[in-house]
């Protein structure tokens, strides 16, 4: 059935279509078919044609619509733009999902590859650790907005390909996203060398995280954040202290202003 799907997609978008219906065909195929599939849609969306993408992933439906249609039960829940969409379908996934989080999973990807073990048209996270003063590694503890914490994502790439990019997600241990950073989004370019391989770091100063357990999942994407390379969830532990009493999940900067008297 996989085959078929990508004959299938191979054909449909090997002509200019006015309308393209895609039907979660873009989750088969290796990693090179999934590239290939996202740049032609996206080179048919900019050339001003109209895609209709039916998907689960609300990654890939924020990232390629601009407007969203929600069926429930073959009901419509919502339509309109996936900025309001999407955050009202993820609300209804949350309890369940928070539900079933009972522990943290293991390190998807294992500690340390052998640059070989990347092939042509893909690319593949190598290492990734975290450091906090004196610790090296996968788990760190730190003090809520006192500790420096530094995450590396060693990566090896097809030379031939455009550079990648770096996703980092953190989460609680229950599972709750509570910032996501990328360098795609934030227009850095990861530096590499004639091999394809790199290494990006990310600080974090006076981490403004309070007191907690979380986990930090890292992504290495193409150079549009579209398609996933490699992931590896959960690959990084961080236990927080804090010295003050203060409930939440993050201290956002802030200042008081003192309002002068008439």
């Amino acid at each position: 059935s996989g085959m078929f799907m990508r004959l299938a997609f191979s054909i449909a978008t090997s002509v200019d279509p006015d309308i393209l219906i895609i039907d979660e065909s873009l989750s088969v195929g290796d990693g090179a078919f999934a590239r290939k599939s996202f740049e032609r849609i996206m080179q048919l969306r900019e050339s001003g044609k109209t895609a209709l993408l039916c998907s689960h992933s609300l990654y890939h439906i924020e990232s390629v619509c601009n407007r969203v249609l929600w069926l429930d039960n073959g009901a419509v829940a919502g339509l309109g733009l996936p900025i309001h969409v999407l955050p009202a379908y993820s609300r209804t996934l949350e309890a369940p999902a928070l539900a079933l989080s009972t522990s943290a999973t293991e390190f998807a990807v294992p500690m340390t590859k052998e640059a070989s073990s990347c092939l042509p048209g893909t690319a593949s996270i190598l290492s990734i650790e975290a450091r906090c003063g004196t610790q090296l590694g996968r788990q760190v503890r730190l003090t809520s907005n006192q500790s420096n914490l530094e995450i590396e994502v060693v990566f090896a790439s097809d030379p031939q390909l455009p550079t990648p990019g770096i996703g980092l997600g953190i989460d609680t241990d229950t599972g709750v996203v509570v910032t996501t950073v990328s360098s795609v989004h934030e227009g850095v370019v990861l530096q590499r060398d004639s091999t394809g391989r790199g290494v990006a770091r990310i600080a974090f100063p006076n981490l403004p995280l309070l007191r907690g357990r979380y986990t930090v999942s890292v992504f290495l994407t193409c150079e549009r954040m579209l398609h996933v390379y490699e992931q590896a969830l959960q690959s990084l532990h961080i236990e927080v202290e804090q010295v003050w009493l203060e409930p939440g999940l993050v201290r956002i900067p802030h200042q008081w202003v003192r309002m002068e008297e008439h």
